[in-house]
């Protein structure tokens, strides 16, 4: 019975060492097609073994998955402003995440903290910023960024104490 829990556990290692590849192909070149299923095989490890089975840097990439899934593809049919979005608005909303990833990533290889890293303020404005109008899109980009930049300076500080 060990044996079968031993091989058990294997085949799972496997399939999250496939769906981290899968989720770093995923966010590294921007193919946002792929993402659900990277955040579904991440979600299913999660769901067998619980979120402490994955890395700091896999729970990032799942974060950013449901991110991309839930802000990104998810469009809102009865709110005039996310039922058209412009080209130019969905790079930058694609970039505010990937963004997120990268200088969390980044944080993360300094000391930082996954679990503040995750529950910074400013990923719900990235959610939010899809409602924004189109006339505002670049300021709030801009906006974000340096709250982004803030936040992740502060967390790196408090990882520290």
């Amino acid at each position: 019975q060990t044996k079968d829990v031993i091989e058990s556990y294997e085949a799972l290692a496997a399939r999250l060492e496939d769906a981290i590849t899968l989720a770093e192909m995923a966010i590294e070149e921007n193919d946002e097609s792929s993402v659900p299923e990277v955040e579904s095989e991440l979600q299913e490890i999660v769901n067998l073994v619980g979120m402490d089975a994955l890395s700091a840097p896999d729970r990032l990439k799942l974060e950013s998955a449901r991110s991309i899934r839930e802000d990104y593809l998810h469009q809102n049919a009865f709110d005039p402003t996310d039922t058209y979005t412009s080209l130019p608005k969905q790079v930058l909303m694609m970039r505010a995440i990937l963004s997120f990833y990268d200088k969390a990533l980044e944080a993360l290889r300094n000391g930082a903290n996954i679990e503040l890293l995750v529950n910074m303020p400013v990923r719900e404005r990235i959610g939010r910023y899809k409602y924004e109008p189109e006339d505002k899109v670049a300021a709030e980009f801009d906006s974000i960024q340096a709250q982004l930049d803030s936040e992740i300076a502060d967390v790196l500080k408090r990882s520290d104490d």
